[in-house]
């Protein structure tokens, strides 16, 4: 990559990031989608649930083991236990939602003062991965940062 093309991805990049304050992505938006991941945030009963299931997908599995059901049966159950589970709200996924909100607001002033050091954190923190091609500069966001970038991606 030649010098010429690496200060296009670095301002690229930069744009990306800071271009979310100035953007239709305002600190309303944010905050927004802030109070939609906690909406969506794990409840007791979701958690109630998520061990019934898990526990439901380790008697599933000792049946097909003791061979009290056929395969077809199992791999049935264990599918559709396991879709029940991937729908319910995620500890994990909430947290990662609202660091990202944290790390997300100020950040075009932050972007300003930050080091060379510290805007590379930035990047490593909120970017997946740049592609390039012989036309274009396409910066990914990391999933959890995705939704605050949506508009921004395409």
């Amino acid at each position: 990559m030649s010098a010429s093309q690496a200060n296009d991805v670095e301002a690229e990049v930069e744009r990306f990031l800071t271009g979310l304050a100035f953007s239709a992505k305002s600190q309303e938006e944010i905050e927004a989608i802030t109070e939609q991941l906690e909406r969506e945030k794990p409840t007791s009963d979701s958690t109630k649930s998520a061990k019934r299931l898990r526990t439901e997908l380790k008697r599933l599995k000792d049946l097909y083991l003791l061979q009290d059901i056929e395969r077809e049966e199992y791999m049935r159950e264990r599918s559709r236990i396991q879709a029940e589970l991937d729908a319910l709200p995620s500890a994990a996924s909430a947290r990662k939602g609202a660091a990202a909100s944290e790390v997300l607001r100020g950040l075009a002033q932050v972007w300003e003062m930050a080091t060379p050091a510290e805007k590379k954190k930035l990047v490593r923190e909120v970017v997946e991965r740049v592609e390039l091609s012989s036309t274009q500069i396409r910066v990914i966001a990391k999933p959890e940062y995705a939704p605050f970038f949506a508009e921004n991606i395409d």
